[in-house]
């Protein structure tokens, strides 16, 4: 009887781990997907708003500007809160040895998107002069550009996500913890 019990509680323990440590692998990269997702919706957001801001400006010039500004606030934090949370998400999470590389680019890129996020929500004070403004859309935009070249944390952040893909693709799959 007591051998019978060992080797039911070996069987299912055998088949159990390995159903464990694939279920912890598929978590983690779900949850770095969302994360990814996260990151363009935010982006995305961030995009809108800028082309709406240009656009008031267009037709009411800058009282019309900064009456936009004021009015899509809430809109603008959410979006950088978004994205700051991606950037958490980066600089606590642990990945297995084949993604080190590409986790390693991204934190080095995770600076400069945070000064890209704080100067982006400086543009949305609640009351503000027209040149703090400008100054606050000229740091903004001074910070935008470092996320765009090939180091920056678009970049780093794709080539991780890309990596992810393919090692998950892969035919034995990718093991997660």
């Amino acid at each position: 009887m007591n051998k019978t019990l060992r080797n039911i509680i070996s069987a299912v323990g055998t088949l159990l781990i390995p159903l464990v440590l694939v279920l912890i692998s598929h978590h983690n990269i779900t949850t770095a997907k969302s994360h990814d997702k996260a990151l363009y919706e935010g982006f995305s957001e961030i995009s809108r708003i800028t082309s709406d801001i240009i656009e008031a400006n267009r037709s009411g010039g800058m009282p019309q500007t900064l009456n936009y500004v004021r009015e899509n606030k809430s809109r603008a934090v959410e979006a950088v809160e978004k994205m700051r949370s991606v950037c958490d998400y980066f600089e606590k999470v642990t990945v297995p040895g084949k993604l080190k590389d590409e986790l390693a680019a991204v934190r080095a890129a995770i600076p400069d998107m945070r000064r890209f996020l704080d100067s982006y929500e400086n543009m949305f004070h609640e009351v503000m002069l027209e040149s703090e403004f400008m100054s606050y859309v000229h740091e903004m935009s001074q910070s935008a550009a470092a996320l765009d070249d090939n180091g920056g944390f678009f970049y780093a952040e794709s080539a991780f996500m890309k990596k992810l893909g393919r090692l998950r693709d892969r035919r034995h799959g990718l093991l997660w913890l």
